[in-house]
């Protein structure tokens, strides 16, 4: 029995992976049960994007979210990407266990959004946006080429969410990034002013840079701004 308890993981994980497909019309197999997988958040970061494509296709992510400004420019930030804005724009992007950085700058109204699946790089070099250890340093650099003050940065966190808790702590990849991103921060000394992670739910984030606010979606619900 001890045996069989993987193959019905992976079993699970294929049937809600399937239904998500067939919603968005994925036709092909993305893996197979058999199959040996390396480590929990390589399933995370795979149903998150097919979250990500889902709301896509059949909502816009600020359906049922109101703007600051009617005028405001609405810009998606997408999975393992980087957005920047500034003046009136907004930032949005839609997190399971991925983490949102918000860093901005007060002075120059500018501000970046990554949208960062997991805490640590390993190395490599592609795809900055997809590891917190990456996102950060290419988002301060962007942000300091265009006229924002390191001095004066501030940053919010958002996401990191828990999306499979029966299958313990050590293998939380929300709460690695969330630790990974306030540890690089705090080094940096880029001053943490808003939270809103955790729980077992997924959350759409929008980034307002002309005042450096961060309205929360739950479901159709907004349940906090920051």
């Amino acid at each position: 029995m001890r045996g069989s308890l993987p193959f019905a993981y992976r079993c699970c994980r294929l049937w809600r992976s399937c239904r998500l497909d067939r919603l968005l019309g994925i036709t092909e197999r993305r893996f197979n049960p058999r199959e040996k997988r390396d480590t929990l958040p390589h399933f995370e970061a795979t149903f998150d994007e097919r979250l990500f494509l889902y709301s896509q296709k059949f909502k816009p992510l600020g359906a049922f979210m109101s703007i600051a400004s009617p005028t405001a420019k609405l810009i998606r930030v997408a999975m393992s990407g980087i957005g920047y804005a500034a003046g009136d724009e907004v930032l949005e992007t839609l997190l399971g266990s991925c983490l949102g950085i918000a860093i901005w700058c007060p002075i120059s109204k500018r501000g970046g959004l990554a949208h960062a699946m997991l805490p640590d790089s390993l190395g490599h070099q592609t795809m900055p946006g997809r590891f917190i250890d990456t996102a950060i340093p290419v988002m301060l650099q962007e942000l300091e080429s265009h006229g924002a003050k390191r001095r004066c940065l501030v940053a919010k966190l958002c996401g990191g969410a828990n999306m499979f808790p029966t299958q313990g702590k050590g293998l939380d990849v929300g709460q690695r990034n969330h630790a990974a991103a306030k540890e690089l921060l705090a080094s940096l000394r880029i001053p943490v002013q808003g939270e809103h992670v955790g729980g077992g739910a997924g959350r759409v984030i929008r980034f307002d840079v002309s005042d450096g606010s961060i309205q929360v979606q739950v479901g159709r619900q907004i349940v906090a701004t920051i």
